[in-house]
């Protein structure tokens, strides 16, 4: 029982938390996924502000629906596109996949743009 007891401290204590996410002991990484709090769209400038977490310091991809949408600026916690020319008040899904390392994360969330 003892050492089923130190193999269970070994395993906790090859887990530390770090800024992004979890670190294991053998050396690989999980990162944190984005999250999307709010959607600002202005329709005659045609752009789209994305505020949130945890977008990485790479360009994310955003997609209107199941269209990819042209990154202006991003940061880690905001992101700039171009909305196609015609977008028309609706409620669309919009999702950012942030690549950080790599590992593949995305968030989803539906706004309507009016």
């Amino acid at each position: 029982m003892r050492k089923a007891t130190l193999t269970s401290l070994v395993l906790i204590a090859g887990i530390a938390a770090t800024p992004s996410g979890f670190a294991m002991g053998s050396g690989v990484s999980t990162s944190i996924a984005p999250v999307i709090l709010s959607v600002a769209a202005n329709l005659k400038q045609g752009r789209l502000v994305i505020s949130g977490q945890h977008f990485g310091t790479a360009s994310p991809a955003v997609r209107l629906g199941n269209l990819p949408l042209q990154v202006e600026s991003a940061s880690p916690d905001t992101i700039v596109v171009r909305l196609p020319a015609g977008t028309r008040p609706a409620t669309y899904l919009i999702t950012v996949t942030a690549k950080p390392g790599r590992a593949v994360t995305s968030d989803m969330f539906y706004a309507t743009l009016f």
